[in-house]
């Protein structure tokens, strides 16, 4: 008899002298120690790669099986950059910056629109994305697009049909916009962390990308997202991505605050025409004052401030090691430090202060014990002179 033939026996036999309390409790352990062994994870593991859907300003983006977050204040270009993706879908081109991973191969996608009419929902769709999709060649693949409008509907019953459209549809990309209307209270914990777990599942389950969107607080320099949803949706998703409308040259940005694997160091911006169609644009520029043809630049605090013949430069080394002499920060901290330290507020300069920063390498992007995204000072430069030669009033090294 061989050993695992014996193992039987032997077990068989523990079972034959238990109690039937014993024996239930003994089969419960055995399946809970089955179940482990199926989740277990081992270095040799052969596991298919993480599959992306799309190419966003270079970069691998919004993986399959996973959830991704877009957060924006209210009217901040959310929806104009989920439309963006959307068309991504069978666009075989660049749309803004956005393209599908593989372009032979397009993906089918179901808009679950809870906040919009359905007239709304229904121009983006027939408006927006599908001139942009066909852009005058070919037909609008009406077939890969699911779209639901459920507003009309109790909260209740939008998540359970939500999950029945995932199963029935089958999409590679799935976009509920706006994640919120799927509980009665945003703040309610154990609610929350139902829903997340539900859509963490569900992307799992039928391998696609399921993309929340989600306001922001309601403070102007508040860029988290609201509630206790946002909080966990920050926790749980593989990207955050933050839509902002930058004022006054209504140029709109999204940012990637956030990802698991493919860090972006650029903005994706984009402007909207009279007709409601977005169209690349570059980042924002100082304005000129058409009456005197002079630049206007916004008030700042003038100890950051140098002025050479009527144009001015922000010190930015000085402003960033003030803002980060005390340690790491998140971006969205670092934006509410630095432009309160330099008495700015408008965001549009802070963009093109914080572009200059990265790319002078003042500032560096690296992560924190969690592995979460900080910017942070670059390691101190060795001193090119003796240290007893050095002046005691020397500013300190950047």
């Amino acid at each position: 008899m061989d050993k695992t033939s014996n193992q039987m026996v032997e077990a068989e036999v523990e079972m034959a002298a238990m109690t039937p309390q014993e024996r239930e409790e003994a089969r419960r352990k055995a399946k809970m120690l089955e179940m482990l062994q199926k989740l277990r994870i081992t270095p040799d593991m052969d596991l298919p790669p993480l599959e992306f859907l799309f190419n966003m300003l270079g970069k691998p983006c919004f993986p399959r099986g996973e959830v991704v977050t877009v957060t924006g204040k209210p009217k901040s270009g959310k929806t104009f950059f989920l439309s963006l993706l959307m068309t991504a879908c069978t666009a075989d081109k660049d749309v803004i910056g956005i393209r599908r991973a593989a372009d032979s191969t397009p993906l089918k996608c179901l808009w679950y629109d809870t906040e919009q009419c359905r007239q709304s929902t229904r121009e983006i769709i027939a408006d927006r994305i599908r001139p942009m999709a066909t852009d005058g060649q070919g037909c609008f693949q009406d077939e890969m697009y699911d779209i639901f409008n459920s507003r009309s509907l109790d909260f209740s019953a939008r998540m359970e049909l939500l999950e029945r459209a995932v199963d029935h549809c089958r999409p590679d990309l799935v976009v509920v916009d706006g994640i919120c209307d799927l509980i009665r209270d945003i703040n309610d914990g154990s609610t929350v962390k139902d829903v997340v777990e539900n859509l963490m599942k569900t992307a799992q389950a039928y391998d696609c990308c399921i993309v929340c969107a989600i306001h922001q607080n309601k403070g102007a320099e508040d860029r988290n997202p609201r509630g206790w949803i946002g909080t966990e949706l920050n926790n749980k998703s593989f990207e955050v991505y933050a839509c902002e409308l930058l004022k006054p040259e209504i140029i709109f940005a999204v940012e990637q605050v956030f990802s698991r694997r493919y860090r972006m160091d650029q903005l994706l911006y984009f402007v909207v025409d009279d007709d409601g169609m977005p169209h690349h644009s570059d980042g924002p520029v100082t304005t000129a004052d058409n009456a005197s043809g002079k630049k206007s630049y916004p008030h700042m605090n003038d100890a950051y401030v140098n002025w050479t013949d009527g144009e001015m430069t922000v010190d930015i080394r000085s402003l960033f090691y003030d803002v980060l002499k005390n340690g790491p920060l998140f971006y969205t901290p670092l934006q509410q430090k630095a432009m309160e330290v330099l008495g700015c507020k408008e965001t549009g300069y802070w963009n093109n202060l914080f572009l200059q920063a990265k790319n002078q390498r003042v500032i560096i992007n690296t992560r924190d014990r969690n592995g979460k995204s900080v910017w942070t000072l670059p390691p101190k430069a060795t001193p090119a002179v003796e240290l007893d030669l050095m002046p005691t009033d020397e500013a300190p090294p950047y």
